[in-house]
C-alpha cells in the first residue's frame, strides 16, 4: 500500500492476511500488532498456519520518510522462507518487538551435512564443485529477524528482543555518505538489544555498512534453544565495514562473539564476555565455513578479503583494536 500517512495498532495477522507491505508512505506506524506464523509438525510433516505461497517478509518499509514499529510480535517465519520486519531505503524505529523462531531448522541442518561433506575436502573436483554451490543457495536463504538496506537518514533499533533467528539483524547496503547524493546519511543504531541463539549470527552487516552497536545483549546457547539448534557468532562483518561495537556483553559463546574480515574497520571498544568456552572443533569448523562463503572469487577483490580477526575476550579486545580499527597489521603478518 501507498498513500502519505498510515497507523496500524492492536490488529492481528495470519493465514491469508499474514503481512504488511509500505511503499513511498511520509508516515508509517505500527503498533502492538500480533504476527504468528508458526510450524506445527504433524508426524514428518509440516503444517503452516499461513497460506502458500507465502510472502517474503511479514512487514516491510520501502523508501518510507518516517516509520515507527512499536511493541509488536512476529513469530515462526523462517521453515517458510520469510523475514520478520524488511526495511529498504526508509527512516525507521523499531522498538520494544519481539521476534521469535525467524529461522529454518531444515536448512540449517542442510548447510551442517554440506559442510560435513567429505567431498569439501577431497579430490573431487565435481562434488567440490556442486557442494559450493549447494551452500551459497542455502546461505542465501538465511532468514533474519529484521533486514535493513539502503540508505535512510534515521534507522534505530531500541530494545528488541530477538531468538531463535538464523541472522537476528542483516544490515546491508548502508554507508555514512550516499553514493547518490551529496548528504550525510546517520549509520544505522543498535541499541539495548537482546539477541539469543542465532544460529548463523546475531548480527550480520556487509557491503560498507557502518552500524553503531551499542549496549546490546548477545547469547548464544540458552535454555530455550531447541534441541539440535546452532548457535553461531554474535557480531560477523565482512566487505568493508566499519562502524562501532561498543558496550555488549557476550555469554554462552563455544565460538568466536565476533568476527571480523580484514578489509573492515570497526571500532571495538568495552565489550564483555562471559561463559566464552572456545570449542576448537566448532571454531574450527565455522572458520573453515567462512572461508568456504566468503573468500572465494566472487568475494575476494584482495587479499584482506581472506583474512579475518576473531575477538573473544578482553585482552583480544585491546590487543587487537587499533589493529582491526587502523588496519595496522600487514596481511603478511596475518598469514603467520
Amino acid at each position: 500500500m501507498s498513500g502519505s500517512s498510515l497507523s496500524i495498532t492492536d490488529s492481528e495477522f495470519s493465514h491469508e492476511h499474514g503481512s504488511v507491505s509500505a511503499s513511498g508512505v511520509n508516515s508509517l506506524h505500527l503498533r502492538r500488532c500480533y504476527f504468528d506464523r508458526q510450524i506445527h509438525s504433524v508426524g514428518d510433516h509440516y503444517k503452516e498456519e499461513w497460506s502458500s505461497p507465502s510472502p517474503s517478509h511479514v512487514v516491510s518499509f520501502t523508501g518510507c520518510a518516517t516509520s515507527e514499529a512499536e511493541a509488536n510480535y512476529i513469530r515462526g517465519c523462517g521453515e517458510g522462507g520469510t523475514n520478520g520486519l524488511v526495511a529498504s531505503d526508509s527512516d525507521l524505529v523499531c522498538s520494544g518487538n519481539l521476534v521469535e523462531d525467524c529461522g529454518s531448522s531444515k536448512r540449517t541442518a542442510r548447510i551442517s551435512k554440506l559442510l560435513r561433506d567429505v567431498g569439501l575436502r577431497n579430490g573431487d573436483e565435481d562434488r567440490r564443485l556442486e557442494a559450493s554451490v549447494e551452500t551459497s543457495a542455502a546461505l542465501v536463504g538465511l532468514n533474519t529477524g529484521f533486514s535493513l538496506r539502503g540508505s535512510g537518514r534515521k534507522i534505530s533499533l531500541n530494545e528488541n528482543c530477538l531468538k531463535r533467528c538464523d541472522v537476528a539483524v542483516y544490515i546491508g547496503r548502508n554507508s555514512s555518505l550516499s553514493s547518490s547524493s551529496s548528504s550525510v546519511t546517520a549509520p544505522i543504531t543498535l541499541k539495548s538489544n537482546l539477541m539469543e541463539s542465532s544460529s548463523f549470527a546475531g548480527v550480520f552487516a556487509e557491503c560498507g555498512a557502518k552500524p553503531n552497536i551499542l549496549g546490546n545483549k548477545f547469547h548464544g546457547e540458552t535454555n530455550s534453544s531447541v534441541l539440535g539448534h546452532i548457535c553461531g557468532l554474535g557480531v560477523l562483518l565482512v566487505l568493508d565495514c566499519g562502524g562501532l561495537i561498543g558496550k555488549n556483553s557476550f555469554k554462552n559463546y563455544e565460538v568466536s562473539p565476533i568476527m571480523t574480515f580484514a578489509s573492515c574497520r570497526p571500532l571495538i571498544r568495552g565489550n564483555v564476555f562471559e561463559k566464552v568456552a572456545m570449542d576448537k572443533t566448532k571454531q574450527g569448523s565455522l572458520e573453515q565455513k567462512m572461508r568456504e562463503w566468503f573468500c572465494g572469487d566472487l568475494f575476494r577483490r584482495n587479499d584482506a578479503d581472506n583474512h579475518f580477526y576473531v575477538v573473544t575476550s578482553i585482552s583480544d579486545e585491546e590487543e587487537l583494536r587499533d589493529v582491526i580499527y587502523k588496519g595496522t597489521k600487514s596481511i603478511e603478518e596475518m598469514k603467520l
